[in-house]
C-alpha cells in the first residue's frame, strides 16, 4: 500500500547542509536582520566561496540580493573588474 500524500523522506548531505546556510543568510538580508558578527555570517562566509564556484554565481549576482561586499570579500568572491569599478 503506497502513501499518497506522503512527503518522501529525504537524507540530511552536505550539498544540503551548504543550501541551508546559503538560504538562511539570504533570508537573514532579506528580512533586514543584522548579520554582522552573528554565526550565520560566519558559516556563510565558510562555504559562500564553493558554493559560488560550484554554481558559477557570481559577485554581481550576490551584490543584486544584498550580500554586502565585505561579506563577499572574507567568503573569497571577488568582483569581476568592470564589476569593481562600480561596487567599489
Amino acid at each position: 500500500m503506497t502513501d499518497v500524500g506522503r512527503q518522501p523522506q529525504t537524507r540530511a548531505t552536505p550539498a544540503n547542509a551548504v543550501d541551508a546556510v546559503i538560504d538562511r543568510y539570504l533570508l537573514a538580508l532579506a528580512a533586514g536582520e543584522e548579520t554582522t558578527d552573528r554565526p550565520i555570517e560566519e558559516q556563510f562566509v565558510a562555504v559562500a566561496g564553493e558554493f559560488a564556484t560550484t554554481r558559477r554565481i557570481e559577485y554581481g549576482a550576490w551584490r543584486e540580493v544584498g550580500v554586502p561586499p565585505r561579506v563577499l570579500k572574507k567568503a573569497g568572491i571577488p568582483p569581476r573588474a568592470s564589476q569593481q569599478r562600480r561596487h567599489s
